[in-house]
């Protein structure tokens, strides 16, 4: 018990003051990024990826393929 005790004080005292004081709200969704359907070249080059979003504007989601080395 001892363990998980710890562990829970060096949780709260490494998370942000801030974090703790602000509930996460109903427009912070159109902040978040998603990283999905990631794929791997075959040479192993290159990362492509789908990088979803939310539009604020249009309520809805929005998609963009993204390639990194």
């Amino acid at each position: 018990m001892p363990n998980s005790l710890s562990l829970i004080l060096w949780v709260l005292l490494l998370t942000p003051v801030s974090a703790l004081a602000s509930p996460f709200m109903n427009l912070d969704v159109f902040e978040l990024e998603v990283a999905a359907d990631v794929q791997i070249s075959p040479d192993g080059s290159q990362i492509a990826y789908v990088r979803r979003s939310m539009d604020i504007m249009r309520d809805s989601t929005r998609s963009n393929i993204w390639l990194v080395d």
